[in-house]
């Protein structure tokens, strides 16, 4: 018995093409809208009162430098390629920046520690890339109270706001 391969939607192939046929500065004046702070009403993960966690501001590119984006089933996620030719993955980029360009917020990634100590993701590395190639400097992440020490050996947690 073969085991067929999906088929992404046409939908979904022709929303990929329309970002990847997006120039850079195009993708570059799309901005990054969080749900938190003043616009956590938007959250669809309202974690921070439910589940003990906290907002800290983080330098981007530390964040890219020290972040293990690893993927199974798939080559290592690169954060500094916005689009890998495996739809699965770049559809999930172009969610993120579609619902930024039309004017939407989407919720901080979440950081954790991986088996090796090392800063990766409970969710949110593919909204992390969409910030990265928009040029962001900062964003906010969300951490668990429990994680805050170590994972603040690792990288600057600012909880200053923007």
């Amino acid at each position: 018995m073969r085991i067929k391969k999906s088929q992404l939607p046409k939908e979904v192939l022709a929303m990929i093409n329309l970002y990847k046929g997006k120039k850079s500065t195009e993708i570059r004046a799309i901005k990054a809208r969080w749900a938190c702070g003043a616009y956590k009403k938007y959250s669809l993960h309202p974690v921070l009162e439910t589940e003990g966690c906290e907002v800290f501001y983080v330098n981007l590119g530390e964040l890219i430098k020290s972040a293990d984006f690893g993927e199974i089933m798939y080559e290592k996620l690169n954060p500094k390629k916005l689009f890998t030719n495996i739809y699965e993955r770049d559809f999930r980029v172009v969610k993120v920046l579609d619902q930024w360009n039309k004017k939407g917020y989407i919720d901080p990634p979440e950081l954790c520690l991986n088996y090796l100590g090392m800063i990766s993701f409970g969710d949110g590395r593919h909204r992390t890339i969409a910030a990265f190639h928009l040029g962001e400097e900062r964003i906010p992440v969300v951490v668990h109270a429990s994680l805050v020490d170590k994972i603040s050996q690792l990288i600057n947690l600012d909880s200053m706001g923007m």
